[in-house]
């Protein structure tokens, strides 16, 4: 028997083109015959509302304090995200190919983490089917890089 939601969930993206079939060498080397191109259901900002929506009733309430995405795959579903949850939204940017805060964000206590340091990461539990959890974040320091 399959979850409704999932099945609402897989109809966004096989709607909106971000499902695709074919032959997809992933990131990992591994083979695929199914890709999510989650930029292509962000297209619609209806869809985005909606998968926010679904995203967030998988998760416990204030289970998070601050919403971090990457840039610029995450942003749109991020900011909705932390719009519908009335939370803190920041975004990450790759330096050097590392993943980094910069344009002033930090995460430190009382700027939106408390202890520990939660954050939620929408892009990444789009790309896991919806699996939501809270994941820690620790910084080295607290990063203000520009």
């Amino acid at each position: 028997m399959t979850d409704p939601k999932q099945d609402e969930i897989l109809s966004i993206f096989k709607e909106t083109g971000a499902l695709m079939t074919g032959h997809f060498i992933l990131r990992s080397g591994l083979h695929s015959g199914h890709y999510f191109q989650c930029a292509r259901a962000c297209e619609y900002l209806n869809r985005v509302e909606r998968l926010a929506e679904l995203l967030l009733d998988k998760l416990p309430p204030s289970n998070f304090e601050t919403v971090v995405s990457p840039a610029m795959g995450g942003l749109v579903i991020g900011q909705e995200v932390a719009r519908r949850s009335g939370k803190r939204f920041i975004f990450v940017e790759k330096v050097a190919d590392i993943l980094a805060l910069r344009r002033g964000f930090v995460m430190s206590p009382g700027a939106g983490f408390g202890k520990p340091w939660r954050s939620l990461k929408p892009r990444r539990l789009i790309q896991s089917g919806l699996r939501c959890s809270s994941i820690g974040v620790k910084a080295k320091h607290n990063s203000k890089s520009r």
